[in-house]
């Protein structure tokens, strides 16, 4: 109960971000509104967000499937909770370091580099339950998330050619 819980609320803060950044963006004044109207971050912001739609409902999660992720999750919180809280303090440190009035370059690398050991065992303990979860798909799901992978990196892919011109 206490995972899905979790799940709600960091879906329900994406999404009110989501709403936050579309009100800010259809209440601004028609001057700053064209800034925002049709950027290449917006078209990649959005397209990533389709995709996610897509990729959920080709995936068609069996009732079974999700207590068996729900229970993989659970049983990893004790290490994932903590871990996920020291990538967030690490973040904001290096983003303060970044934007402090009189940044120091020592600083920024500091923090740059505690985040980049904290992601580095983040990513070992991810390819772990990736391990675990992996088995629970079936074929059929297992190409659906490639196709949302190879999806995702051509998007970026576009997005670096565009930005670059």
């Amino acid at each position: 109960m206490r995972a899905r819980t979790i799940v709600i609320i960091v879906l329900a803060i994406g999404l009110a971000a989501m709403a936050a950044g579309t009100w800010a963006v259809q209440s601004t004044p028609q001057h700053i509104g064209k800034f925002f109207s049709d950027t290449p971050m917006k078209r990649l912001i959005m397209g990533k967000i389709g995709r996610v739609m897509v990729l959920r409902s080709e995936l068609n999660v069996t009732v079974e499937q999700k207590k068996k992720f729900k229970d993989i999750l659970v049983n990893h919180k004790d290490e994932l909770a903590p871990l996920a809280r020291t990538v967030v303090e690490k973040k904001r440190t290096l983003r303060d370091a970044i934007l402090a009035e009189n940044p120091k370059e020592a600083t920024i690398r500091a923090a740059a580099k505690d985040l980049s050991k904290t992601i580095e065992e983040a990513a070992v303990r991810a390819s772990k339950l990736v391990a675990e979860a992996r088995p629970l798909l079936t074929s059929k799901q297992t190409e659906s998330i490639q196709r949302f992978v190879d999806g995702n990196d051509k998007a970026v892919n576009e997005w670096l050619t565009e930005i670059s011109k």
